[in-house]
């Protein structure tokens, strides 16, 4: 993996950027770096392997939670960055429990968005919780995180989204998600 933040971003001091890249006379804009967080992410992978050559008696624990900037720069993260990037730490890989928690709890959870898109055309869209299970199920088999969640909802509604009747509402369950049968058609009230 090769990371490409250009060194001048993590500098705690301003950062010169021009305004259009296209154009040679623009001037560039100074952005004053102090109080921006950097985030660094990846799957680091083999970075495992070099804590495990370092730890021999921890075979089976998490040992991306023990990396050292060491550990880092014997990966190939070079020490600049390394320098600018003091916290180190590594996050757990999602349950199937976060998984429909992203679905549903976040001001802009990603059913709300949808939800709130049927209502602007003038449906609506329910998600039983057993659907909720058979989309989050369905995203950990995809093993991309839970931006496999909008590709396994988006591929579920795709067919509502489209032949949707206003005045409907359109109910989501575990069958529908797996592909065995249609949503089942409500008329709405009122």
């Amino acid at each position: 993996m090769t990371l490409s933040l250009p060194i001048p971003f993590v500098r705690k001091t301003g950062v010169h950027l021009p305004v259009h890249r296209l154009h040679p006379e623009t001037h560039a804009k100074s952005i004053d770096t102090t109080n921006i967080l950097f985030i660094c992410g990846g799957a680091f992978v083999g970075l495992e392997d070099i804590v495990a050559k370092r730890l021999p008696k921890k075979k089976n624990e998490n040992l991306l939670g023990e990396v050292t900037p060491s550990d880092l720069r014997k990966y190939g993260v070079i020490p600049e960055l390394i320098g600018r990037l003091p916290v180190i730490a590594a996050v757990d890989p999602l349950t199937l429990e976060d998984m429909k928690a992203i679905l549903t709890e976040p001001k802009n959870a990603l059913l709300k968005q949808y939800r709130k898109l049927a209502h602007s055309q003038g449906f609506d869209i329910v998600f039983k919780p057993d659907a909720l299970e058979a989309i989050a199920a369905e995203a950990m088999r995809l093993e991309t995180g839970a931006r496999a969640l909008r590709a396994v909802v988006e591929k579920v509604i795709l067919h509502i989204q489209f032949e949707a009747q206003p005045g409907c509402r359109y109910v989501v369950n575990k069958d529908v998600v797996v592909g065995k049968k249609q949503p089942q058609v409500l008329k709405m009230a009122g």
